[in-house]
């Protein structure tokens, strides 16, 4: 037997709905990259969320920076809204869904190291001077940038038999691009 007895006719029952809201989603993003120097713009900088942002499961960002660095430095990065591009797995746009933010990252291109030494040369005796009057890359270092050379001074000059020094003066260093600019800031040298 049931004791339970309908006695909802006794109150009066006023009905108020809740809310519920989905607040947007927050998220940081932050650009950051570096690379050795190679001519080329940095194209290797990944993106970073900060504060343990991330996109919802199953979303996905694609954005660039808004700057680009060629030659050695370091550069703030923004990223270019325009290219910003957060979807879901159907390809829909789902920005609305959260509060972006993006705090400055940093993008660094550092000198490329190299080694230079005044090139070697020998010959059997004739009389006449022996010179090799150019700088060139050690076996070990870092090769230049296609279309980049060495500009040196050389001083080397032996008309006799034996080992002769084939003296430079490093501070006449120049690396020169095709175009015959001078990119040697790009550079560390050895």
């Amino acid at each position: 037997p049931s004791t339970r007895q309908y006695v909802t006719e006794n109150y009066t029952i006023t009905y108020v709905y809740g809310e519920i809201t989905v607040l947007r989603r927050p998220l940081k993003i932050r650009i950051d990259g570096e690379k050795v120097y190679d001519g080329m713009p940095l194209q290797n900088w990944v993106v970073n969320y900060v504060d343990g942002s991330e996109p919802a499961f199953g979303h996905t960002l694609t954005v660039k920076p808004m700057e680009t660095l060629t030659d050695v430095g370091t550069l703030y990065s923004r990223i270019n809204t325009e290219t910003l591009r957060l979807v879901d797995r159907k390809g829909a746009d789902v920005r609305k869904n959260y509060d972006i933010s993006n705090p400055k990252g940093t993008l660094r291109v550092t000198p490329r190291p190299i080694a230079i030494q005044s090139a070697d040369a020998e010959k059997i005796y004739d009389g006449t001077p022996l010179t090799a009057p150019v700088g060139v890359l050690t076996k070990d270092s870092m090769r230049l940038v296609e279309g980049h050379r060495i500009v040196l001074d050389v001083y080397g000059e032996a008309v006799e038999v034996g080992r002769h020094p084939n003296t430079f003066d490093p501070d006449s260093l120049q690396i020169l691009d095709s175009s015959g600019k001078d990119v040697s800031h790009n550079y560390t040298y050895a």
